[in-house]
């Protein structure tokens, strides 16, 4: 995920990866896209990412319920500035 691109950009760019990959015939696991999620995301997450790796269950998380967290996460961002 680029500095300045939005959540909603970066959640369709990886679905369609994730897409494909499957459609290869390679079965991913929801929770290896959650890890890779969360390990792709700028500096400005490391807060929001943290906790949900602390205090969330990120092996029966699914891909959707993460990217809503990281979507409200970045609203409440652009409120502050």
């Amino acid at each position: 995920m680029g500095d300045e691109e939005s959540v909603s950009d970066f959640s369709r760019k990886l679905s369609r990866i994730i897409t494909q990959i499957r459609n290869l015939g390679e079965k991913m696991k929801e929770s290896t896209v959650v890890a890779k999620l969360l390990q792709t995301t700028p500096a400005r997450f490391d807060p929001i990412t943290t906790s949900l790796k602390q205090f969330g269950d990120i092996d029966s998380m699914p891909f959707e319920e993460e990217m809503e967290s990281l979507k409200i996460y970045e609203e409440k961002l652009k409120t502050r500035q």
